[in-house]
């Protein structure tokens, strides 16, 4: 994940701001059945 910050710092995330993100992303992710065997 990137994150480019803007010319205008108002308008940017914390870095507080930027791992609550990445964290109810990351936590969201769900592995399927089978997504990783053999077929």
């Amino acid at each position: 994940m990137t994150y480019r910050i803007p010319e205008d710092e108002t308008q940017g995330y914390t870095q507080e701001q930027l791992m609550v993100i990445w964290r109810e992303i990351t936590n969201s992710i769900r592995v399927r059945e089978r997504a990783f065997g053999l077929e």
